[in-house]
């Protein structure tokens, strides 16, 4: 990837001029710092979001019960035989794994997979919206005065570089909001155009040369010239610096060709520069399968377990798989029982994971019941920010506790890691 300093402004630096203007909560660059460092860091986390609300059920099918093919007559997933390819793959007595995703099957059976059962939130809502927003921001109280993303409160509170977060594919999302922090946002790294700030796009071309001319200004600059200058100084530099740390990057494994495995594998390929990241954020989409579920999730799993399957090949191939964890998640489930449609609607808890080579794979929480499939939804038993807690505080070293302020954790652990 070849950066010419021209075709990078009039690319990205519209965006980025945008993020020196006072109240505009979006990628900001000031604080960019040489990355190569000497030395690896010690973890890094990807959270990796499922947007639609997943059914956990396709991809953890309980065979084991006789009410999961009741209530699901034909999305159901019949119980393992290895004379049966479209059986489920064997994982622990009574669970499976969807026979879609080989490679997530090939890593759980290495110990390299927790799945934690019924993950969700209290008080569970079945809108997408209300849904997302708690889990973008850490925060189930709608009337909470933080109204902060987590991870921007998280990078106010710990974090003073901007490459130390950076989101991939998924534009400036509420999770990233803080009051002082700014990721890194970029759309993709073989275009690497710098997240834009949507509500400027009607006069992009406008941003862009005043831009450029303040990049061509040689005097001293004050005030809003100085501010545009140093972020767009800075986003160029990010640009040189992953273009040189990438450069001798070459896959282990074979991504997809979609937008989710371009994005992890942009992540891998940051990994390999090392930038000094310590939380990347991808996500895709599609999960949202009111109706013929089985035609959808028959395209969207293959995929994602291939993308997940080459990204722990990259990681496992740069030594950096004991140094990585995974952290995979949907803002709600869906109902335990099929509609009429072959589909699923809203439900609440989902299963999430956590995937890495130093993690203590297997099952957490209790297994999910014949009482609980007749149920309309799982109710939830892990609260995600337990896990997150977890994650932030093993992996990252920093007190996870006012990341989330109005969350009391249980006590206890769930033995994430090794």
């Amino acid at each position: 990837m070849c950066i010419d300093r021209r075709h990078f402004v009039k690319a990205g630096l519209g965006a980025v001029a945008a993020t020196a203007i006072p109240g505009r909560n979006v990628l900001a660059l000031g604080g960019l710092k040489e990355h190569r460092a000497s030395s690896r860091l010690n973890h890094r986390v990807i959270m990796i979001n499922m947007r639609g609300g997943w059914d956990s059920l396709s991809v953890f099918p309980p065979h084991g019960l006789n009410e999961y093919y009741n209530r699901r007559p034909t999305l159901a997933m019949a119980a393992p035989d290895p004379t049966d390819p479209t059986s489920a793959l064997p994982a622990e007595p009574g669970v499976g794994i969807s026979y879609l995703m080989p490679e997530l099957h090939a890593a759980y059976q290495a110990g390299e997979v927790v799945v934690l059962q019924k993950t969700g939130y209290p008080s569970p809502d079945l809108s997408h919206f209300t849904s997302q927003d708690v889990m973008s921001k850490g925060i189930r109280d709608g009337s909470h005065p933080d109204t902060r993303g987590w991870l921007g409160r998280l990078g106010d509170l710990y974090f003073t570089d901007t490459i130390k977060i950076v989101g991939v594919g998924t534009g400036n999302k509420l999770d990233f909001i803080g009051d002082a922090f700014r990721p890194v946002i970029v759309d993709s790294l073989d275009a690497l155009t710098i997240g834009v700030d949507s509500a400027s796009l009607s006069d992009s071309e406008f941003r862009n040369l005043k831009t450029e001319e303040i990049l061509n200004e040689t005097g001293p600059l004050i005030g809003l010239k100085a501010q545009v200058k140093s972020a767009s100084t800075s986003a160029f530099a990010l640009a040189e610096q992953v273009s040189s740390a990438i450069a001798s990057y070459t896959a282990t494994g074979i991504y997809p060709s979609t937008a989710f495995g371009a994005s992890l594998q942009d992540v891998a390929r940051m990994v390999h520069g090392n930038l000094g990241s310590q939380i990347f954020y991808v996500e895709t989409g599609g999960f949202d399968t009111h109706g013929s579920q089985n035609n959808t999730l028959g395209v969207r799993l293959p995929a994602i377990s291939q993308a997940l399957g080459a990204f722990i090949d990259d990681m496992k191939a740069m030594n950096e798989y004991a140094n990585t964890t995974l952290v995979v998640f949907s803002e709600f489930g869906r109902r335990n029982y099929e509609n009429g449609s072959l589909g699923t609607d809203h439900g609440h808890a989902h299963h999430s994971m956590v995937i890495g080579g130093s993690v203590t794979g297997g099952l957490r929480g209790a297994n999910v019941t014949n009482a609980d499939m007749l149920q309309d939804y799982l109710s939830s038993q892990i609260d995600f920010r337990q896990a997150y807690h977890e994650v932030i505080a093993s992996r990252l070293a920093v007190d996870p506790t006012p990341v989330f302020p109005d969350f009391t954790h249980p006590g206890g652990s769930l033995n994430l890691f090794v």
